[in-house]
């Protein structure tokens, strides 16, 4: 009776042993096959980690070149200091100031812990952020020294729109322009690159696993004054036009009134030539700014159609293509044809300025003519109480065009 009642109790175990494998190969077997949805989903997610990984190293290093910039201009630190180097700890020169290069390896070397822990869920082609590398790579090693050297390229070119490294007498209101620009600068292209990249967290992948195209993504931005290509993302459109519209209202905000007194650097160049005023620093800044952003975006979603591509994408806003993101060539560099009123002054279009829009008594006429104290024209919006068309005192009217009395 027993021994009966062992070989039941066997016979049971044997058959619960076989449900539980088989509930275990169900198991597998969805596992399997929810597998690309869960591939999708990771895909998106990494490539915004990486994205913020690359602004972070940009935006850290810059912001410790710009301070390297401003202790040199104070005084606080010798003009033998090269703040755009690097430390000798990363195979740079050294900059030549031992806590510069320390705070400076800190930001270049630091990596979040979102994007670091990628590596433990699958190869680089399984995020989606292989074309990090051109060529592209499927090795993470290779995709961390990409990643760093598009961060690190990033931040010299955040930090030459803002230093200029000739040693010269440097003014009070040279320094706290240069560091109203350099803060609005590096906050503008956080923004920016991850604003675009939210919308294509929200475009989604395909069943293939490439982008989908349901928001214009890579959509140029334009100045908000004549309005922004869409990527038919409301709240993405007012993110991206709230930032344009900041960055190009820096100088007005803390730079004088007249920029000739100021140095600045080589990739700020007056388009327009002549007077080199605030709406041109408006100009050059968004010149600069939005190809950066542009550039990574290329990177980390590969294949996505976008300005400078040299194929015109009307639906995208896009009015010309010619390959690059330059102005004054015949197609501007946010893929608008040149027009006064753009926000794109060129000499080579006979405009002297550009401000974004057709109004006047803001300093360019609806012409894309300067407008200024002794031109011989009253401008009340920028505070002319009276313009003789010249800059002379004693003759009833004075040289900042105010009234004498």
């Amino acid at each position: 009776m027993k021994e009966s009642h062992n070989k039941a109790l066997r016979r049971a175990q044997i058959t619960l042993d076989g449900r539980i494998a088989l509930v275990a190969a169900v198991a597998v077997i969805a596992v399997a096959a929810a597998q690309p949805a869960q591939a999708a989903i990771n895909q998106l997610a990494s490539r915004m980690k990486t994205v913020i990984a690359i602004w972070k190293i940009a935006v850290n290093a810059a912001e410790v070149r710009d301070h390297c910039g401003s202790a040199i201009e104070s005084g606080a630190l010798p003009w033998t200091v090269d703040c755009a180097a690097d430390p000798t700890s990363l195979g740079g020169v050294g900059t030549g100031d031992a806590q510069v290069d320390a705070d400076l390896e800190k930001a270049l070397t630091k990596r979040p812990g979102a994007y670091l822990k990628l590596r433990k869920y699958g190869r680089p082609f399984y995020h989606g952020v292989d074309t990090l590398c051109a060529p592209a790579s499927n090795v993470w090693d290779d995709v961390d020294a990409c990643l760093y050297r598009l961060g690190l390229a990033q931040s010299k070119q955040l930090f030459s729109m803002v230093f200029n490294p000739t040693e010269r007498p440097v003014s009070t209101a040279e320094i706290n322009c240069r560091r109203a620009i350099g803060n609005r600068v590096r906050g503008s292209y956080r923004r920016l690159v991850t604003n675009r990249a939210e919308c294509f967290s929200q475009n989604g992948l395909l069943g293939t696993g490439e982008l989908a195209q349901r928001y214009d993504c890579m959509a140029p931005a334009v100045p908000p004054s004549r309005g922004i290509p869409s990527t038919h993302l409301m709240r993405i459109d007012d993110s991206i036009g709230r930032t344009i519209k900041e960055l190009a209202a820096a100088p007005f905000y803390g730079c004088p009134d007249y920029l000739a007194g100021i140095n600045f650097p080589s990739p700020l160049s007056d388009p327009t030539g002549g007077i080199f005023g605030r709406s041109d620093l408006s100009q050059v800044l968004l010149e600069n700014v939005i190809p950066m952003t542009d550039e990574v975006l290329k990177r980390v979603y590969d294949g996505a159609a976008h300005c400078g591509d040299g194929v015109v994408q009307a639906d995208m806003g896009e009015q010309c293509d010619d390959g690059n993101q330059v102005s004054c060539d015949g197609c501007d560099y946010n893929c608008q044809l040149p027009a006064c009123g753009n926000a794109v002054g060129c000499a080579s279009d006979g405009e002297q300025c550009d401000d974004g829009n057709t109004q006047s008594g803001d300093g360019c006429t609806p012409a894309c003519v300067l407008e200024y104290c002794g031109d011989g024209v009253l401008q009340a919006g920028l505070g002319e109480l009276c313009d003789d068309g010249n800059n002379r005192g004693g003759d009833g009217c004075t040289p900042n065009c105010q009234i004498e009395y």
